[in-house]
This record gives C-alpha cells, sequence and structure tokens, in this order.
C-alpha cells in the first residue's frame, strides 16, 4: 500500500466515547468506554467520533488567522528541523549526490527565510514565539 497525507477542514467537539453514541444514534467500535475523545463532523455532513489521541495527533485548532499562521509556523518549523538533521547526517551528501544537496540546503535557507517571516509577522502582532526546533 502507498502512503498518504491528506488536509481537511472539520468541525469537531470534545466528548466521550459514550456521549458520541447518544449523538450519532448508534454504537461505536472499538473503544475504550471512557475514552475521551471528539465528534467530528465533515463538509459533507458525515458524522463520527475519534479518540482523543488520534484526533489530537491528525488536527490543529484555527478559529482565526492567527490560529492558522500559529499552525502554519509549528508545522514550517518541524520540517525545517527534520531536513537539517538529514543533512547533518554522515553520508548523507553521498547518498543524494551533491546536486540534490546543494540544492536540499538551498531548500532549507529558503524555509529558514519563511520561518523568520512568519516569525516577525507573529511578533508584530504580539504573539509569543514557540523555541525554534530548526536552529
Amino acid at each position: 500500500m502507498k502512503q498518504y497525507i491528506g488536509t481537511k477542514v472539520i468541525m469537531a467537539e470534545p466528548m466521550t466515547m459514550v456521549e458520541a453514541q447518544k449523538v450519532l444514534g448508534r454504537e461505536i467500535k472499538p473503544a475504550t468506554v471512557e475514552e475521551d475523545g471528539y465528534l467530528v463532523e465533515y463538509k459533507d455532513g458525515y458524522k463520527s467520533w475519534s479518540p482523543k489521541s488520534v484526533f489530537d495527533n491528525a488536527y490543529k485548532p484555527y478559529n482565526n488567522f492567527i490560529d492558522r499562521l500559529c499552525v502554519e509556523r509549528d508545522e514550517l518549523d518541524d520540517r525545517l528541523t527534520k531536513l537539517n538533521e538529514a543533512l547533518c547526517k554522515d553520508g548523507f551528501r553521498e547518498k543524494v549526490g551533491d546536486y540534490q544537496y546543494k540544492l536540499m540546503r538551498l531548500q532549507s535557507q529558503s524555509m529558514d527565510k519563511y520561518l523568520n517571516a512568519l516569525e516577525y509577522r507573529m511578533k508584530g502582532m504580539g504573539i509569543k514565539i514557540p523555541t525554534s526546533n530548526s536552529n
């Protein structure tokens, strides 16, 4: 099987599985009876329940552009950190070749500038910047 990454915009409300079963009018399997989670509603109106750990790993809240800006910054910082870690691994340059290595360094520099731009915007709005992983 191939691996896929998707992005969905959903509505969600914190709710235990038991509460979600009452709202949905059906039994949910498998899950722990009192496990915390979220009632999830998709754009097409379909509703389901997601355990908290699964939900938190897949979705980040954004009620407004400031929330979205913070999520964007955190996701970029995570990707930049992973790229920089790869670039620093022993033998990585030999594995990908000089040309790809140079392009990946350029990508890292560009991502760093992008991260800085997001952080300047956040500072300008008085938003506290989390400690960066990529530096």
